[in-house]
């Protein structure tokens, strides 16, 4: 769900002031904690004899220093 709607969600539980730069925030701090566990995932991943298949949609990062990801 886009951070806008969770925001505007929030806003209408009655936790107001929760900006889409905060959940941003978050969702990025959560990736970092998670980097070394998707890694090791990753290395199962390639090193296991499955197919995998990626559809790579692409997903804009609100930060100059970064290019866009991919979801």
């Amino acid at each position: 769900m886009p951070l806008s709607r969770q925001a505007r969600e929030m806003e209408a539980l009655g936790l107001s002031g929760v900006r889409e730069k905060t959940l941003y925030n978050l969702c990025y701090a959560v990736a970092v904690h998670l980097e070394p566990l998707t890694a090791k995932i990753r290395q199962e991943i390639f090193d296991s004899k499955i197919s995998v298949h990626i559809d790579e949609t692409p997903w804009p990062i609100n930060n100059a220093k970064e290019d866009n990801g991919y979801m």
